[in-house]
């Protein structure tokens, strides 16, 4: 009778351990997929940013605005009283130029601002202007 006393609390142990290590597994799969998670969002906005910065750059050493804009394979434009419009749609995010002119005394100002956004949350707006001046 002993025998069988002992017997089944070892086996009542080891169904305790197994749920253990279940709950604990289960927990662990949580974490590494919302850490898979994380990374993939922080791998998106790090691209969109960089993405941003270098359409900006190139924007602002442009000699034609609108012909870079097309080159770097952004579509659409859309007049508005902010100016136009440009949009390119990534891996995961939207790149956005807002371009607009303002003709000055001795030249022009132009005025450009790249925008990356994940759906409707924006990771980050770069403003970028540039005076080109009239040569007489």
């Amino acid at each position: 009778m002993r025998k069988q006393n002992q017997t089944n609390a070892l086996l009542v142990e080891l169904l305790i351990v197994i749920l253990f290590f279940m709950l604990g597994s289960s927990i662990l799969i949580r974490v590494f997929g919302a850490s898979y998670k994380l990374t993939g969002q922080a791998d998106r906005m790090a691209q969109a940013m960089l993405e941003a910065q270098n359409t900006a750059d190139t924007l602002y050493s442009a000699a034609d605005i609108r012909q870079a804009l097309e080159e770097l394979g952004f579509t659409g434009t859309d007049s508005g009283s902010e100016g136009e419009t440009w949009t390119r749609q990534d891996d995961g995010y939207t790149l956005q130029v807002t371009y607009a002119q303002e003709e000055m005394e001795h030249g022009v100002m132009n005025r450009m601002q790249v925008q990356a956004a994940d759906g409707e949350e924006v990771m980050i707006t770069l403003p970028c202007s540039r005076y080109d001046s009239i040569q007489t």
